[in-house]
Parts: structure tokens; sequence; C-alpha cells
């Protein structure tokens, strides 16, 4: 085996640098030791044509994220092993090594992450091409949050859609298609099951039903009816009329597209919930405004700015932030990105351009931006669930506080 390689940045926050074995363009599994424990690995993958020009050979980089490390950080005791068995050395006086062993994160820290999530060190094109999982090279990804696990009710939430069997207009609603969700009014119906959307599809919006909304009413209960909601990105509005109906006090839903807020406020009129509103625009547009549950769900993957919008998410955030979202699998904290030409569905973000993160770039971003405590809520129906059950798809309740409110009030019901 000729293997080649260095490390050639490295901070307590991060480590980067590439490795190849001559001949071969193959994934090589890299470890991160500290004091002889294994702390960390992730895969090679994005090639790097600067290493080319450099050593004469075609070079594969790796990067990932340092986990915190608490007391006396001591670099001498850092170790990066390509295939269990080269030590890649630190390149003396790298042009771009940051070493910066300070004991505990501060203001430069956050400005140093929040440059390389703008793009500047954890955002490479090519990576996208190279999308190995942990599995493919027998890496275990690290679960670093404790689950709370509900039981699902085997029911049919999104109670309100019952309402609108009795109601519609034909014609106005299909003068709104194509519409993402499905509901049943008098005469018609929104779906018909078709390539968009699926029965299956109706049962994980369900699912989800039960797993975001129905585990807020159990957490904070009658308290509900004194809170207010945004929920970003709300296409037709589904989610806001799902908190309407467990009673809280108010809900904004806020989206970027025309024809969603068009939808929604036809269902509102089909509706007898005076507690919801919706404003068609960005979330920039509020983010002056206080509420006390937001709802992230299904945004974070469809945005080019995701630690600006966690970060507006925790500052207008009092009690309770929910990010349900689809992570990555693979093992280092980034995002990948993504190029979709943006279409008529009203599902998409507001440019081309997306970065999709990781389950440690969520992780990541929340405890950067401030939030106290994450729980991530687990169901025991989840093997029947696409993208649930295979942890693609997960749900994260953020709060601000770490003591309240009571997990015991879900847990209870486990």
């Amino acid at each position: 085996m000729d293997l080649e390689g260095y490390v050639e940045a490295c901070s307590r926050s991060f480590v980067r640098g590439w490795v190849i074995e001559k001949g071969h363009f193959r994934p090589i599994k890299v470890s991160l030791l500290y004091d002889g424990q294994e702390v960390g690995s992730t895969l090679t993958g994005h090639q790097r044509p600067d290493v080319f020009e450099a050593h004469g050979i075609e070079g594969a980089g790796f990067y990932f994220a340092l986990p915190p490390v608490s007391g006396n950080f001591q670099p001498e005791k850092l170790a990066v092993i390509a295939d269990g068995t080269l030590e890649l050395p630190l390149v003396p006086g790298a042009a771009r090594r940051e070493l910066d062993l300070r004991n505990s994160y501060d203001a430069d820290d956050a400005f140093t992450l929040t440059n390389r999530m703008a793009g500047q060190g954890n955002v490479d094109p090519e990576m996208a091409r190279f999308k190995l999982h942990s599995e493919q090279a027998g890496i275990q990804l690290p679960e670093v949050l404790t689950e709370l696990r509900i039981k699902r009710n085997f029911r049919k939430y999104f109670d309100f859609k019952r309402a609108l069997t009795s109601k519609g207009d034909a014609a106005h609603v299909k003068a709104l298609a194509p519409w993402m969700y499905h509901f049943d009014f008098k005469d018609c119906k929104t779906s018909d099951f078709d390539y968009i959307y699926t029965s299956a599809s109706e049962q994980m919006h369900d699912f989800r039903s039960d797993l975001i909304t129905q585990t807020i009413k159990n957490l904070y209960g009658d308290t509900l009816r004194e809170m207010t909601v945004l929920d970003i990105g709300c296409n037709c509005g589904i989610f806001s009329f799902d908190m309407a109906s467990i009673g809280v006090k108010h809900v904004v839903g806020i989206d970027i597209f025309d024809r969603n807020i068009e939808q929604a406020e036809y269902l509102k009129s089909q509706l007898s919930y005076d507690n919801v509103e919706f404003r068609k625009g960005n979330l920039k547009d509020l983010r002056a405004e206080k509420f006390d549950i937001i709802l992230n769900l299904g945004v974070m993957y469809h945005l080019s700015t995701p630690y600006e919008v966690m970060e507006m998410c925790h500052s207008m955030t009092r009690e309770l932030c929910v990010v349900d979202t689809i992570c990555h699998k693979d093992v280092f904290s980034g995002f990948f990105s993504t190029y979709k030409p943006l279409k008529a569905t009203g599902i998409e973000g507001d440019t081309v351009f997306e970065l999709q993160p990781t389950y440690r770039a969520i992780l990541d971003l929340i405890l950067l931006v401030g939030f106290k405590r994450t729980i991530e809520i687990v169901s025991s129906d989840v093997a029947s669930m696409v993208l649930y059950n295979e942890a693609i798809r997960r749900c994260f309740f953020c709060f601000q506080s770490d003591t309240t409110p009571d997990l015991n009030a879900v847990k209870s019901l486990s």
C-alpha cells in the first residue's frame, strides 16, 4: 500500500487535508485520534486538483469537524491516521494552517465557523459526486443526542381535513393546482395520487402530524392557549391549521410562493379557524417579531443560507423551535451543494443553489446559534415510514431553556 498525504489545516474546530493511494482513486477512511482514542472519522472523496499541481499525483480531500474538547487541549496528542496505517503529518507553515487551540468557544470561533458555513471551507461542489455513506466504509455514524421515543396512535391526524369533505368549489380548487398535499372536498380532490403524490405520501404526512403536532400538544397542554406559532415555508398551511386545531392562540404561516399563500387562504375560507393568518414573504421580513413556537419543517435542505436561517429561528423563538429536515448520513459536519432549477411546485427554495446538511451539520448549527437543549423525537412506529425509518429525515425539538418544559409529560405516554 502506497499512501501519501498531509494535514494542511486544523484548529480545535476542524481538520482538513488530503490523502491518496498512488495509482488508485478510492475512498480512504481517515481517523482522528486524541490521546490514542478515536474521536472522529470520515472518508476522502472530493477531488483536489491543487494537489496534482504540487505533488504530481491526483489528490482526494477530506474534512471533518472535531468534537468539542474541554480542559487542557494538548496538540501533541492529536493524530490523523489514514487507512489505519499512515499517520498524516501537519504541513509545517502551511499557508492555510489555522492552529487555534484555546480552551473554549468565543465570538471569534463563531465568526470563523459562520464564514466556513457561508462557503469558505466545507462547501465543495465536487463532494456531491462522492456521497459515500458511512456504512460503505464500515463507519458507524455517532448518535450524539438522546432520543425521546413516543408511541404512534394508529389514527389519522390533520383533523381539520375532515371539515373539507362537505365544502369546496371544484373550479376554484382546480385553478389553484398543483397542490402538494391531498385534500378531499365535497365534489373534488386536490390529487389523484399520481406520480407527484401517493397514498404513502399521505401516510407519511399524517405520521409527521403525530410526530410533531401531537408531541407539542402533549408537552404544553393548556398552555398552548396563550402561545403563538410561526410556520416557516407553510406551503398551503397544512401545519398552520394543524397547530390551530390543537388550540394555540395565534398562528402565522409565511411562504415565498404566491400560489401556496392563495391555497392557504382558500383553505382558511372553507374552515372555521380565526386564529390563523398567512403572509407572502421571506423569513427575513419577520425577523423583528418573536413567537413562542417556530416550525421549521422541510426547510433546511432548501436553503443557500442555512446558518442565517437557523440564527433567525433562534432569535425569534421564545420557547421551542421544531426542525424537521433531511440529514445526509455522511460522517462529517458540512453541506452538500445541490443545483435545483426553480420549479413551479412550491416546495423549493428561493434560489437554484441549495446546501443540504448532514446530521452533524444540523446539530452544529443548533448549538452554534445558542439553543440550550435539543431532543430528537422518534416514533415507535417509524419502521414503515419512508426516510424516517433510515434516519435520513429527522425531527429535532430545540429549546431555549435547558429546564423547561417537563419532558415526563411525553415520556409517560411512551
